[in-house]
């Protein structure tokens, strides 16, 4: 994990923590063309069980905490409201400015 990465995840577990367990992993994204993507898993009772957010391995900078906020964001909303079919629905962006509070409230 990059350094800056690791920096951001740390205050996000602190200040914006998520009950579900989540993996992060750092990998070329360009086929997709995104830059980064929030998966979440569920069992066989359609219980949530765990997030992968994928980031594209070669953002840094202000792209990477975007970046990490926006699809952190993504695992808070489906976690509070379950999935839905718009992803940037309302509800994403109430939690989008939650995480970039949590992550401002320890810079």
């Amino acid at each position: 994990m990059p350094k800056l990465a690791n920096t951001i995840v740390r205050k996000l577990k602190k200040n914006c923590p998520l009950q579900t367990k989540i993996r992060i992993k750092y990998t070329s994204l360009v086929d997709q063309n995104v830059c980064g993507l929030c998966s979440a898993y569920l069992d066989k009772n359609n219980n949530l069980i765990r997030f992968l957010l994928q980031i594209e391995r070669d953002l840094d900078g202000q792209a990477l905490l975007d970046t990490l906020l926006h699809e952190w964001a993504h695992a808070l909303d489906i976690e509070r409201n379950g999935l839905g079919r718009e992803p940037h629905r309302n509800s994403w962006g109430i939690a989008y400015a939650q995480v970039w509070r949590a992550y401002m409230q320890s810079s």
